[in-house]
């Protein structure tokens, strides 16, 4: 509840009072909508909520949390787009990651459309979305390999 009003103190306490491995089992429990505390902070748009998760975990840790899926059977990184509003959420997620986990964020495909659980124009818009920074990732991984291969 706290992740997803944006209660930044909270969270802060209840992060710093558990250790690492308590921590991290927490980040994981879901409810029953199998939404975890990092969906529901990157859910509603409280970037500030998502960098302390980050900040509070390994980085593996994080890598796996932001896998997991929720009952529409999105990632974190697919719900923030398929919810995003503004770009806020998806820069955090990418500002957090290497190039290279980015890629495989974006790479873990889209669950099928299902009319009972989702909104059709704001899939078509998601994937739409996903497909664009799909293309911005591979034409960075392009440039960074030519600039390599040419200082060579």
């Amino acid at each position: 509840m706290s992740c997803s009003a944006g209660d930044t103190e909270s969270v802060r306490v209840m992060l710093n009072h558990i250790n690492q491995d308590m921590r991290y089992s927490m980040l994981q429990m879901r409810d029953m909508f199998s939404d975890t505390p990092l969906h529901y902070a990157s859910h509603d748009g409280h970037t500030d909520v998502m960098k302390m998760i980050h900040e509070s975990v390994t980085h593996t840790q994080w890598i796996n949390l932001l896998h997991m899926k929720e009952y529409r059977e999105m990632t974190v990184l697919q719900r923030a787009v398929y919810f995003d509003k503004q770009s806020g959420r998806i820069e955090t997620i990418r500002e957090s990651v290497s190039d290279e986990e980015w890629i495989k964020l974006l790479s873990t495909p889209l669950p099928q459309y299902r009319k009972d659980i989702h909104n059709e124009a704001r899939y078509q818009r998601a994937v739409t979305k996903i497909d664009e920074l799909r293309t911005a990732a591979r034409v960075k991984s392009a440039l960074l390999i030519a600039n390599q291969s040419g200082e060579k």
